[in-house]
């Protein structure tokens, strides 16, 4: 044998796709007629695991572009319970909008971390790549 093969088969095709739609990877492997010893046989060889990666991905982009259209409304939502005279909702809705304003500060900062660093490592490659 000359090594992995440089694509999937038809059933490794679908066996990514089965895994991301099934709850387990005993399902997900019945579900395309293989054991689920070679369903993590597979995950072990990186096309295969490349391609269930990106399949992972292109779920999540899509969950989070949906999470997106509803932001409005969760937000007007949130803007009523706000005014609400329920002493006990209108807490709840002012921790709420207290806390997801903290994580997305907490965020902002780790990413405004993550591109002062990633600039000073290009800024030292160049560096080196001029020396």
């Amino acid at each position: 044998m000359t090594g992995a093969p440089k694509k999937l088969s038809a059933t490794q095709h679908q066996a990514v796709i089965a895994i991301i739609s099934h709850n387990t990877l005993k399902s997900a492997a019945e579900s395309v007629g293989v054991s689920v010893r070679t369903l993590n046989r597979w995950m072990l060889n990186p096309l295969f695991a490349g391609k269930l990666k990106q399949a992972e991905n292109q779920l999540i982009e899509s969950g989070i572009r949906q999470l997106m259209l509803l932001q409005g409304d969760a937000i007007n939502t949130l803007a009523e319970l706000l005014n609400c005279e329920d002493d006990l909702v209108r807490r709840q809705a002012a921790v709420s909008v207290l806390s997801q304003l903290i994580k997305l500060r907490e965020l902002y900062k780790i990413e405004e971390k993550l591109n002062e660093i990633e600039d000073e490592i290009n800024a030292k490659e160049l560096s080196q790549s001029y020396s």
